[in-house]
């Protein structure tokens, strides 16, 4: 089994309205998601607990525009 995937083509222009619930899981992988894409991603009821800020935190340090 591979232990890795390799993505040869980038999708450019996804306009799609997600509707998840806010959860701590949910919410940290969508940061860790949004965080490589390109563009704007806008997420509404992130649930608001201390890993998901910690999280943040941690993007805005690497330099993602949070």
């Amino acid at each position: 089994m591979k232990k890795f995937i390799i993505i040869k083509n980038r999708i450019r222009n996804i306009k799609a309205k997600i509707v998840v619930s806010s959860d701590k899981s949910l919410s940290i992988r969508w940061a860790l998601l949004a965080a490589q894409a390109l563009g704007k991603s806008r997420a509404y009821n992130l649930l608001d607990s201390e890993d998901v800020n910690s999280t943040l935190i941690a993007l805005k340090k690497l330099g993602v525009k949070v």
